[in-house]
């Protein structure tokens, strides 16, 4: 972990990493080989990542990398300024231990995550982290959502956003709307049952709010 923390903090703050890549084209089964995967060469955590492979090639390590590529990929298209990516950088290199906490945190999701996409929702949490959209707290809460979230959760989400499913609705089964209610993404829908003060017809919280936006890119 130690020697992979530096290198997703320079593959992160590198200005001059070329991260315009196309994974649909990327062969699993080589990810790991720099003969056949040229354009990632210059990617410092691909390098880490490939040395670490060299020793012990396995589907670990080959997803751990394309999961990390995902995120980068949506941390480098997304919006944020260079003014707060240079602020941030300082601020790591000040702090170790801070770096060495976040950037682990980051990490450690990826490598938790079971599916891509998930490593494109936790780009855009830390991006809106970086941007003091969300606290840090917000920001860890945020990403053990992600963990326990299924993805075809978040177009239910959506859709309760968007008001298409209400306290009304009949058109999602129970036990999913539970779900999204046990982590706070929304109210319990049932008559009576308010767990944050706002209108009777709104089951969605501002937190689940805040992290729908975020997630969906509004």
């Amino acid at each position: 972990m130690e020697n992979l923390i530096p290198s997703l903090k320079k593959s992160i703050f590198d200005s001059n990493t070329d991260l315009v890549i196309d994974l649909a084209e990327i062969n699993m089964d080589n990810i790991l080989d720099y003969s056949k995967n040229d354009i990632l060469k210059d990617i410092p955590i691909v390098k880490t990542l490939y040395s670490i492979g060299k020793t012990t090639y396995s589907i670990y390590n080959r997803y751990l990398l394309k999961k990390t590529l995902v995120f980068l990929i949506e941390f480098k298209d997304g919006h944020i300024s260079q003014e707060t990516l240079i602020a941030y950088k300082t601020t790591l290199e000040n702090n170790p231990q801070r770096c060495e906490e976040e950037l682990g945190r980051v990490l450690v999701y990826l490598n938790n995550y079971t599916d891509e996409e998930k490593s494109k929702w936790l780009a855009r949490v830390y991006i809106s982290y970086l941007n003091k959209r969300i606290t840090n707290e917000q920001f860890l809460e945020y990403s053990e959502i992600i963990n326990r979230l299924f993805v075809q959760d978040i177009s239910i989400l959506k859709k309760i956003y968007t008001n298409e499913i209400t306290r009304n609705s009949n058109i999602v089964e129970s036990y999913k709307l539970d779900r999204l209610a046990s982590l706070g993404l929304i109210r319990n829908w049932q008559e009576g049952v308010l767990l944050v003060e706002e209108t009777p017809e709104d089951m969605m919280e501002n937190y689940g709010k805040i992290f729908t936006r975020i997630i969906l890119n509004i």
